[in-house]
């Protein structure tokens, strides 16, 4: 089945489904990742998962694709497959999303219960200075 015939499934699929929920497509087959799927999640409003799993390109590719923030949001799954990579994946991530206004949520997942917001207070301090920017409390005082 090509790539084609797998997205026309897929649009058919995502359109059956009712409208009044958030959704998000993850794929495993970095040959699915085609100009066409983004348009078809974007026209649906469904937000595609980008992951750092075995067999997918690394995060920061994924971010450095052209087609990937024709997307109105973004579900990023981390598994920490390459903690280097990761966090540059997910630094340049928030950023585009804060800049270009869009929806991001993040999702870790695999961690120890003791280190569960681990990965959430190491993001928040690499992007302290970005978080700082959009902080409400300063915008008050300002």
């Amino acid at each position: 089945m090509s790539s084609y015939d797998l997205l026309a499934r897929l649009e058919a699929f995502l359109d059956s489904l009712p409208g009044s929920y958030d959704y998000a497509v993850q794929l495993s087959n970095p040959e699915l990742l085609i100009p066409a799927l983004f348009d078809t999640l974007s026209a649906r409003n469904v937000a595609l998962v980008m992951t750092d799993s075995n067999g997918m390109p690394s995060l920061l590719d994924q971010i450095l694709s052209p087609f990937l923030f024709t997307a109105d949001s973004l579900l990023v799954v981390s598994e920490m497959q390459d903690a280097t990579l990761w966090r540059l994946g997910i630094v340049e991530t928030v950023r585009r999303c804060v800049t270009e206004k869009k929806q991001l949520y993040c999702y870790f997942r695999d961690q120890e219960e003791a280190r569960l917001h681990h990965g959430l207070l190491e993001l928040m301090q690499m992007m302290n200075g970005d978080l700082a920017k959009l902080s409400p409390i300063k915008q008050r005082a300002a």
